[in-house]
């Protein structure tokens, strides 16, 4: 296993430690005794986490550390800690910390669930797909990242204008993929040989 994978794995075996610290910094919290150092455990291992994505995806595009397990972790990891850690900031009950609305969590998983669907579906019928990221679903995965910094700091207005942000760049992201969706669909169809040309969805 490559160096980038184990940071990558690293990633998702910290998210049960910023949890811990969740909610321990909760229960503190409840007995009016708010433990700051808790919370503040919290968001030095989520930026710890956050920046670890930066360093394996590094690692992998220019030190010749790219592997098949690390393509199938990377965005594992993403998702599960970025779903989790909004889950969890939206379900929390502490004082201190900028509180995200529910229904953001939810938006991302459904979002997510249609695009892994779609892409399964056209994968099946079009064997020659690559998958390409737009600048819209970084720019999503950027400001969720961002989002759970400020509501772990306890800074609303920034909690705030960040979660339509992100809103909004998950909606604009699915109408393009949706849209990458439908010209394959189309050149399949129109196309004589379908292995003739590869496109991309993501």
């Amino acid at each position: 296993m490559t160096l980038a994978s184990w940071i990558t794995l690293f990633r998702i075996v910290s998210l049960p430690l910023i949890l811990f610290f969740l909610n321990q910094y909760q229960k503190s919290d409840e007995i009016s005794q708010p433990d700051e150092k808790l919370r503040a455990g919290s968001l030095i291992f989520f930026l710890v986490a956050a920046f670890s994505d930066c360093i394996d995806g590094y690692l992998a595009r220019n030190c010749g550390q790219k592997s098949k397990l690390g393509a199938i972790l990377d965005p594992i990891a993403d998702k599960l800690l970025l779903f989790v850690m909004l889950f969890s900031l939206a379900t929390i009950n502490a004082s201190k910390i900028a509180k995200i609305p529910l229904w953001l969590p939810l938006l991302i998983a459904s979002r997510d669930l249609f695009l892994l669907f779609g892409f399964l579906f056209l994968k099946a019928l079009h064997k020659e797909m690559e998958v390409q990221p737009h600048w819209t679903g970084k720019l999503a995965t950027f400001t969720s990242f961002s989002l759970v910094g400020f509501s772990l700091l306890g800074i609303a207005k920034l909690t705030n204008i960040s979660v339509y942000l992100c809103a909004l760049f998950l909606i604009l992201s699915s109408i393009v993929y949706s849209i990458r969706a439908i010209k394959i669909l189309l050149s399949q169809h129109h196309s004589v040989s379908p292995t003739a040309k590869k496109d991309n969805l993501l």
